[in-house]
């Protein structure tokens, strides 16, 4: 998705709702879970695959996630976004 198509979802689907965002990982966005509080909900592997793209190995960009962005997801509020490996 790019992030137009993101924000015009949670607009949709989640008027004026708060929503956590990982940046630069648009494309990894796979829609938004409608629960009692929206959260976006991103691939993992789609993650990755977004790292190695941007000139990561394997190895590298799986180590980045963890620690990078799989770890900070409790910090970003009750909003966070939600990571599933499809």
């Amino acid at each position: 998705m790019t992030r137009q198509e993101i924000l015009e979802l949670i607009e949709t689907v989640a008027e004026g709702a708060q929503v956590a965002v990982l940046d630069d990982m648009d494309e990894a966005c796979l829609g938004i879970a409608l629960t009692a509080t929206p959260h976006l909900v991103y691939s993992r592997s789609k993650c990755i695959k977004v790292l190695q793209e941007s000139g990561m190995s394997q190895d590298e960009a799986e180590e980045y996630f963890e620690y990078n962005t799989a770890r900070s997801l409790p910090y970003m509020g009750e909003n966070n976004p939600v990571i599933v490996e499809p």
